[in-house]
C-alpha cells in the first residue's frame, strides 16, 4: 500500500537534511514535471539542503543533460538557479524557510505535489495547520498523488508527535531511526553514544538519540512530577554538614524582587538545597555582609553570586573580606562570579544550551530525574519552577525563558529558583580556569 503521509523520527546527527536532498533530487529526476516543496524553520537548514542538491548535480554526469547548458560547478549553478527554485528538467524543487515572526505568511501562494518538512517538530502548529496544510490542495488536473513527509528529531511535541502517536488512525507510515538503528547501520559508534549518554543524562539522551518525546505537554522545563519529587519530604538530619557546601546569592534588581541567599550541599551523593533568607530593598553592602555571615556559619567551600549589574558589588564585598580575613573558611573559599548570559559552562553545554543559565536550569532538571536532589522546607518555590519555559535559539540550542506573559503571577522574577540554580552551577563540570566552576560530579 502506498502511503501519502510519512513521518520519520531520527536521532541528531543522522544526516536528515542530506537524506532529504537525495530523495528530492531522485524524485525530481524520476518524475518529470513534479513540484516539490522543502520547508524548514531556519535559513541555515534551507541553505544546507540547497548546497547539497547543487553539489549532487555538479558531480553526476548522468544529470548534465537536464542542467542549464554549460553550467556544471556548484558556483555556476548557484548563479543560474534561484536560491528558492531549483529546476531539474521539467521538475522544480522549491526550498523555503518558514518565517516564524510573520507566522509563515511567506508560505502563502505555494502549491506542491510533495511537501517535505525538515526538522518538522520545530515548525509551530499554527504554521503547520494553516500555511503548510493548504499547500497539498488537490486539483482536477493534478498529475501526481499528493505526498506529505515530516522528518525530525523528537525534541518538541505538537503536530509531529501527533502524527507518530496516531499513525494507524491517520494512515501514516512511521519510520524510527534511533541509536540502535544507527549502530546497526555502522553510522555511529557505541563509545560515542555512551559518552553522549553520560554528558546529557537519561532524559535528554532519550530525546536526542532514542527518538523519545519530552514528558511535558507544553514548553515547561519542569513537569508536575519533577516539582513533586524535588519538594518531597525527606528525613535526613546530616545534610547541612555535607562534603561540599555552597552559599549562593541572587541579588534583587527591581522594586518587587528580592535578594535571596541559598545553601546547597552535597551529602552522600544527594544534593540538598534550602533558601536561607530573602531581603527586600537592601543595598549591596548589607547583602554582602549577610552572605559573609552565612559563609562563616556553614563553613562554605564556595560562594556563587549573580555578578551582573549591582550584583558585582556583592561579589566585591565578599572578595575584599576574604582578602583580609584570617579565618580558615575564608582563606579556602572559592568565589564564583556567575553571569547568566555567558556561554555555557562546559564544552558539551555549548552544543546544547544557549547560555550558562540555561545549562544550569537543565542541570537541575537532570538531578531531579536522576532522583538525587531535594529542596528542603520550601514549598513556595513550586510556582517558580512551573513558570520556567524553554525555546530553541537559531542554533537549535535550548534557551530557558524565566518569565511568561500569560498571567500576572508568572511575571514575578523567580528569585528563589535563580539563587538555587546559581548554587548548583558550582557542581557542573570540572575546574575551568578563570571561571571557577570547580566541583566535578561526573
Amino acid at each position: 500500500m502506498r502511503h501519502t503521509k510519512i513521518a520519520i523520527a531520527a536521532y541528531t546527527g543522522y544526516g536528515k537534511t542530506l537524506a532529504l536532498a537525495i530523495a528530492e533530487l531522485l524524485s525530481a529526476v524520476l518524475n518529470q514535471g513534479i513540484r516539490i516543496g522543502h520547508i524548514s524553520r531556519s535559513q541555515k537548514q534551507t541553505s544546507i539542503c540547497y548546497d547539497y542538491i547543487l553539489s549532487f548535480l555538479s558531480r553526476n554526469q548522468l544529470l548534465y543533460d537536464i542542467l542549464p547548458q554549460g553550467k556544471r560547478t556548484p558556483q555556476e549553478l548557484s548563479k543560474t538557479m534561484s536560491r528558492e527554485k531549483i529546476s531539474i528538467g521539467d521538475s522544480l524543487i522549491t526550498i523555503l524557510t518558514a518565517n516564524l515572526n510573520k507566522k509563515g505568511t511567506n508560505l502563502l501562494g505555494w502549491h506542491f505535489d510533495i511537501v517535505i518538512e525538515d526538522e518538522s517538530a520545530e515548525i509551530p502548529d499554527y504554521i503547520e495547520n494553516v500555511m503548510i496544510g493548504r499547500m497539498l490542495e488537490v486539483g482536477p488536473n493534478d498529475k501526481f498523488i499528493k505526498i506529505h513527509v515530516k522528518i525530525s528529531t523528537t525534541h518538541q511535541r505538537g503536530h509531529f508527535k501527533e502524527w507518530i502517536d496516531n499513525r494507524i488512525e491517520l494512515n501514516i507510515k512511521v519510520i524510527i531511526i534511533d541509536d540502535v538503528k544507527g549502530i546497526s547501520e555502522g553510522r555511529v559508534k557505541i563509545e560515542f553514544l555512551e559518552d553522549r549518554k553520560r554528558a546529557l543524562g537519561p532524559e535528554l539522551y532519550g530525546i536526542w538519540y532514542q527518538c523519545k518525546f519530552p514528558e511535558q505537554d507544553s514548553d515547561a522545563v519542569f513537569s508536575e512530577a519533577d516539582v513533586n519529587f524535588l519538594l518531597r519530604e525527606v528525613q535526613f538530619d546530616g545534610w547541612i554538614g555535607g562534603e561540599f557546601r555552597v552559599i549562593s546569592c541572587d541579588p534583587a534588581r527591581f522594586g518587587k524582587d528580592k535578594s535571596v541567599i541559598s545553601l546547597i550541599t552535597l551529602a552522600s551523593g544527594i544534593y540538598h538545597c534550602k533558601k536561607l533568607k530573602g531581603y527586600s530593598k537592601q543595598d549591596t553592602k548589607m547583602i554582602g555582609g549577610e552572605c559573609i555571615r552565612y559563609i562563616r556559619e556553614y563553613s562554605a567551600h564556595y560562594f556563587v553570586n549573580d555578578d551582573i549589574g549591582l550584583g558585582g558589588g556583592i561579589t566585591d564585598e565578599v572578595r575584599n573580606y576574604r582578602k583580609f580575613s584570617e579565618e580558615t573558611v575564608f582563606k579556602n573559599l572559592k568565589i564564583i562570579a556567575f553571569k547568566a548570559g555567558d556561554e555555557p559552562l562546559t564544552e558539551d553545554g555549548k552544543k546544547y544550551y544557549h547560555n550558562a543559565s540555561s545549562e544550569a536550569y537543565y542541570f537541575l532538571q537532570r538531578l531531579i530525574r536522576e532522583r538525587i536532589i531535594h529542596y528542603v522546607e520550601n514549598p513556595f518555590i513550586r510556582q517558580e519552577l512551573l513558570q520556567i519555559k524553554y525555546e530553541y535559539d537559531t542554533k537549535n540550542r535550548l534557551h530557558v525563558a524565566k518569565k511568561s506573559k500569560t498571567s500576572e503571577i508568572e511575571e514575578k522574577s523567580p528569585d528563589n529558583l535563580d539563587s538555587l540554580i546559581m548554587g548548583l552551577s558550582a557542581f557542573i563540570g570540572g575546574l575551568k580556569q578563570g571561571r571557577g566552576y570547580a566541583i566535578a560530579r561526573f
